[in-house]
């Protein structure tokens, strides 16, 4: 009976620290990497949402531009006829983003809005051009340098150019 017990007797204290060194050995390294794992995470979202709010953006601006008219491209500004609303409107760049003005009324000057709802942005990321030029004769507008950025200022998709076919009204 006594040999039973001495067999059942468990881990001895040497065996025991051995194990606790070679556990926290290995929680050592999975948690050094976490915070590598959360940074190349954050990357990866960031880069599809930049990829998602560049497609939105430029279906956006097709859908305003496509049926507008008496249109003016100079730098970074588009003012237009909507085909849409018939209302006069503006497109322009800035840091800040791609903004939309549309004068209903025009004894008051408009609050521009996001081309793109900051919901659909997300609060990190942000789209710009660098330049806008229309060509009446071909009745297409050019926008150069279309980029989405994150806070940083880091480009996370680009267009270098997007030309979209006027098929409005002609005025």
């Amino acid at each position: 009976m006594r040999r039973l017990l001495r067999s059942a007797a468990g881990f001895t204290i040497s065996e025991m620290l051995v194990a606790l060194l070679i556990l926290s050995l290995s929680l050592a390294v999975v948690a050094g990497g976490l915070p590598a794992a959360q940074s190349s995470y954050f990357r990866v979202l960031d880069s599809a949402n930049a990829q998602m709010l560049l497609s939105t953006t430029v279906s956006r601006l097709r859908d305003e531009l496509a049926m507008a008219s008496r249109i003016v491209a100079q730098g970074q500004s588009i003012t237009y006829r909507s085909g849409s609303t018939g209302s006069t409107s503006a497109i322009r760049s800035d840091d800040g983003g791609i903004l939309l003005a549309e004068y209903l009324d025009l004894s008051a000057p408009p609050e521009p809005s996001l081309l793109v709802p900051q919901k659909a942005a997300t609060s990190r990321l942000h789209a710009a051009f660098t330049a806008a030029t229309y060509d009446a004769k071909e009745r297409v507008v050019t926008i150069s340098g279309l980029v989405v950025r994150n806070l940083d200022g880091e480009e996370l998709a680009s267009l270098p150019e997007l030309q979209i076919r006027v098929i409005g009204a002609r005025h």
